[in-house]
């Protein structure tokens, strides 16, 4: 069952130590403000802050203190965010936090500090910044970094390449009835069960669509939302495919509006983003630098789209 905290209390105690993940060669870490937030930022100075960290030492332990198995999702939202790296092309593993009510599974007191002391440097003393630049789809992520880099700018790309592609989502939810006096037993058996029939009944749907269209990604279900509601199990999961052409994008729609799917949503991007990462906080002044490059059809300080109206 998916635990839900509404950031109540500081204090969980564990009965039992959780053994460490395994580290892995990771070559950088960002730690930022984070993107999934409910949260009033309207307080932060800069949102494209980011802490740029490649002593390895340093990236070992917070692997292994931040990516170790956690026990709640905050209803409230999360402060920051951080990424492991392989490599600039390679992104290893990312986690939200919550500066207020993290609950760390393994080693929470020293983990609760380190959080602490990053996210103190990035709130009042940042070393580098983060701005996107606003690709337009036609041009070949691959080259594009190619040519940032070959004049020495450090580029990353925190989404996926498939995100300049058209996308379909849709949901599905399914509902089993179990009784108002079940057992436990019977309980976790129907909460298995309805997962198992959501992910079929889902993935049938995405079966068919592949028989008459060339779906880019390999599509994984997830799920919104689970659990007991009344007498029921009930459980929604939701998809993206992506496709190669706007044809097989609006002909996998209308298959998809012929079935019993929710929440039926296409997206058709212009652009997609690179993420540069400079020492210094001057937008204008990264525009200058980046003004031979005809392909970047706009600048922006990251996270600006999601905080806008704050």
């Amino acid at each position: 069952m998916l635990l839900l905290s509404a950031c109540t209390s500081h204090d969980v105690i564990f009965t039992q130590e959780i053994k460490p993940i395994k580290k892995q060669d990771v070559r950088y870490m960002l730690f930022t403000h984070s993107s999934y937030a409910n949260l009033d930022f309207r307080h932060v100075k800069k949102l494209n802050a980011v802490l740029f960290i490649e002593n390895k030492d340093d990236i070992d332990s917070a692997q292994v203190l931040f990516l170790t198995e956690k026990k709640f999702y905050h209803l409230c939202g999360y402060h920051y965010e951080a990424f492991f790296w392989k490599s600039s092309d390679s992104l290893y593993s990312s986690i939200c936090l919550n500066k207020e009510c993290e609950s760390f599974a393994y080693k929470p007191v020293e983990a609760q500090k380190r959080l602490s002391t990053y996210g103190n440097k990035l709130e009042t003393n940042p070393d580098h910044y983060i701005y996107n630049l606003a690709i337009p789809v036609t041009f070949n992520p691959t080259e594009v970094k190619k040519e940032l880099r070959d004049k020495g700018l450090m580029v990353f790309a925190f989404d996926d390449d498939l995100y300049r592609f058209p996308r379909l989502s849709f949901s599905y939810r399914h509902n089993t009835y179990v009784g108002k006096n079940a057992s436990n037993k019977k309980w976790d058996m129907a909460e298995e069960n309805n997962e198992i029939k959501t992910t079929k009944l889902i993935m049938n749907i995405v079966d068919s669509i592949k028989t008459h269209c060339k779906v880019l990604n390999e599509p994984e279900v997830f799920y919104d939302s689970f659990g007991e509601v009344l007498d029921s199990m009930t459980h929604k999961g939701s998809i993206n495919l992506y496709f190669a052409t706007e044809k097989d994008l609006f002909l996998a729609k209308d298959m998809v509006i012929q079935t019993k799917a929710q929440n039926i949503h296409v997206y058709i991007p212009e652009t997609y983003n690179l993420q540069l990462i400079v020492t210094y906080d001057n937008i204008e002044e990264v525009k200058n630098i980046l003004g031979e490059f005809k392909f970047i059809k706009k600048v922006s300080l990251y996270l600006e789209d999601y905080f806008q109206g704050d």
